[in-house]
């Protein structure tokens, strides 16, 4: 109700705080993707102060990431998503694997890293020092069995399940391959892959998808 009051007047400048945090998921998203509509109908400028990643990347244009009142990151949602400038900024957009590493080997094509007992192939420049964090976000890990697919993927990685925990509609994967990697599967691909505690699968990340933050 206080939503629709705020919406009826049409004003160019929105100022919303927290806007669905009172809903259930379906209304939610029926409600976030109203609000888009009518301020792209509008042609008015919402600012949105969310704790929420799905709102604020449904909704943002210009994403701040904010801490204490400092100004962490500030860019396009889909930058921030993926390209996360810090630790903390990775932990805030959902990043779910954030890997301490050491550039073993650097060209200007690839980037070998280690990770725990294992490794992996980033493309880009080394950071300084050659030490890093990985970040890997899970939907970007794709699980195989079996003889491996067609891919240009150069992150192949062996390993064991540890853990398969349901997150709503899909499956979270925990994979021992030298150090802990986490995969976001659906339900199907549990059933069709025989995903389950104890199971050998190889977990396949393109090295486009590897991305490296300075310790520093």
């Amino acid at each position: 109700m206080a939503l629709a009051r705020a919406l009826a007047p049409k004003p160019r400048l929105l100022l919303l705080d927290e806007p669905f945090s009172a809903l259930d998921l379906r209304t939610r998203a029926l409600v976030r993707a109203e609000v888009r509509r009518w301020v792209e109908e509008e042609r008015a400028t919402a600012l949105v102060v969310t704790h929420d990643i799905v709102d604020a990347m449904t909704l943002g244009e210009d994403l701040i990431i904010l801490s204490e009142g400092v100004i962490l990151q500030r860019g396009r949602p889909l930058d921030l998503f993926s390209r996360p400038a810090s630790p903390e900024v990775a932990k805030i957009v959902g990043v779910e694997n954030l890997l301490p590493a050491q550039v073993i080997l650097a060209s200007e094509e690839r980037v070998i890293l280690e990770v725990g007992k294992g490794r992996i192939i980033a493309v880009g420049e080394a950071p300084p020092g050659g030490r890093c964090f990985v970040s890997v976000r899970a939907e970007e890990v794709i699980l195989e069995r079996g003889a491996p697919a067609q891919s240009s993927a150069r992150n192949r990685l062996v390993g064991f399940i540890q853990e398969c925990i349901p997150v709503g509609a899909q499956v979270r994967v925990v994979i021992d391959c030298g150090f802990s990697l986490t995969a976001l599967v659906t339900r199907q691909a549990v059933e069709e892959l025989s995903l389950r505690p104890g199971a050998e699968i190889t977990a396949v990340i393109k090295a486009s998808s590897v991305h490296l933050i300075p310790t520093e």
